[in-house]
């Protein structure tokens, strides 16, 4: 895998069903919507490379959520979004707020994400 798109954004993992003709494409998660993240943060956790990476997707899910009004709509957790945008934002938050635990909890996610 590693392979990138037109758009520029690198596939990580992929698979389809022939017989169903449904097909899955995971991107690295710059620019993934809900699902592919909580699929990568899950396998992070489990894996021992992320293990917080749940809990800081939560935490990042609902704040995004919330940023764009609610997401009561469930066609938002098909969106692409820019999750390092999304985790920045929060990472930068706590820092402004004097909440140095957090600033570090969301930076330490942050770093996770942004490796190559």
């Amino acid at each position: 895998m590693g392979e990138k798109t037109e758009a520029g954004d690198t596939v990580v993992g992929a698979w389809g069903n022939a017989i169903s003709g449904t097909s899955t494409t995971v991107y690295k998660p710059q620019n993934c919507n809900s699902f592919d993240m909580y699929a990568y943060c899950c396998y992070a956790n489990d894996s021992g490379k992320s293990s917080s990476a749940m809990t800081n997707f939560m935490g990042s899910h609902a704040y995004y959520q919330g940023e764009q009004g609610g997401g009561s709509d469930y066609k938002d957790l098909f969106k692409q979004t820019d999750w390092l945008a999304v985790v920045k934002n929060i990472m930068d938050m706590q820092y402004r707020l004097g909440n140095m635990k957090g600033y570090m909890d969301y930076k330490s996610f942050f770093d996770f994400l942004s490796r190559k």
